[in-house]
């Protein structure tokens, strides 16, 4: 097989897609039941890629119903305290605690500059200026970042997290060092913007197929917790047939409006939690066509050789 990561790319897609056939996004706001009937799809989308990243789209689906049964709106998800919040996404989630404070500081962000918790202005706005406003809010990673321009607003765009980037290692497409943001760039100049949707649908299916690594911590919460071997054994291989009895335990109905303590800035490369508010708050109202992107990294993520070709 060529060294070339570009051509391992090409192979790979070719093998994704004889397993998982050919696959398409679906339409915004359908990736799971609407949490209300009156929701709007791309804040459903927004809610979902959270749910999704770092795991499985059975997994997410099933965290998805469990707020949709114990929830009334994404109002009350913004203001539901954080630690039960956490317990509604699942207990034995290894990222369950930093989810649930990204999705609740995103939430937050979003109700302070809108005063709703709305994306509707990102409809009629361009495509650059929705993923500046996406990438600004709070606590937001960049894998919600590009799955929401993706489905949601038809940008070009192909999700990746840490998940993707060590399956990727592991067919010795990119470094195992390499950053998730130098990951998610790589794989977007690979892919034609027409290509995005399926690319991605067919790497969520190769990342749903792996078991999703439980943390210490949520192994402590998961004993505490307890359900059958069978349920463990579902959670082990990501299908998510374990989580829908008995997880949403305790009454969510409690609010705390005063506490906004899980404000955080949009995560790095490293995908981790920088404490403090952003600096500026843009608006898809008023941003300036002018203004810089993001400066992101122009180095390749790490690639065995330098082969940027398009994988089309």
């Amino acid at each position: 097989m060529s060294a070339d990561p570009a051509k391992r790319f090409v192979s790979l897609l070719k093998r994704l897609k004889s397993e998982f056939g050919e696959l398409v996004l679906p339409a915004p706001g359908a990736s799971g039941v609407p949490i209300a009937a009156d929701a709007e799809p791309l804040v459903e989308e927004l809610v979902f890629s959270f749910l999704l990243w770092e795991s499985t789209t059975p997994l997410a689906r099933a965290a998805h119903q469990r707020l949709r049964t114990e929830l009334v709106d994404f109002n009350e998800l913004r203001v539901c305290l954080a630690s039960e919040l956490a317990e509604l996404v699942g207990p034995r989630d290894p990222r369950g605690d930093e989810r649930a404070q990204r999705m609740r500081a995103t939430l937050s962000d979003l109700y302070r500059r809108e005063h709703s918790i709305t994306l509707a202005p990102l409809a009629t706005a361009g495509k650059r200026e929705a993923k500046l406003y996406l990438e600004s809010l709070e606590g937001i990673p960049p894998f919600v970042v590009a799955r929401t321009l993706l489905i949601a607003l038809g940008g070009h765009a192909v999700p990746a997290d840490e998940r993707m980037r060590d399956l990727l290692a592991g067919e010795e497409i990119v470094e195992p060092g390499a950053t998730v943001d130098a990951v998610t760039s790589w794989l977007e100049r690979q892919v034609r913007s027409a290509d995005a949707g399926p690319t991605a649908m067919l790497l969520q299916a190769w990342s749903d197929s792996q078991p999703v690594k439980r943390s210490p911590r949520a192994a402590l919460r998961a004993e505490g917790n307890s359900g059958s071997a069978g349920d463990e054994r579902s959670d082990e291989r990501g299908d998510g047939r374990g989580d829908d009895r008995g997880h949403a335990r305790g009454d969510v109905r409690g609010r705390n409006q005063d506490d906004d303590s899980s404000e955080l800035k949009p995560a790095g490369d490293d995908g981790g939690l920088a404490q403090g508010k952003s600096d500026t708050n843009p608006s898809p109202k008023n941003l300036n066509r002018s203004t810089e992107s993001k400066k992101t990294d122009s180095r390749k993520p790490k690639v065995k050789k330098n082969g940027a070709k398009s994988a089309n």
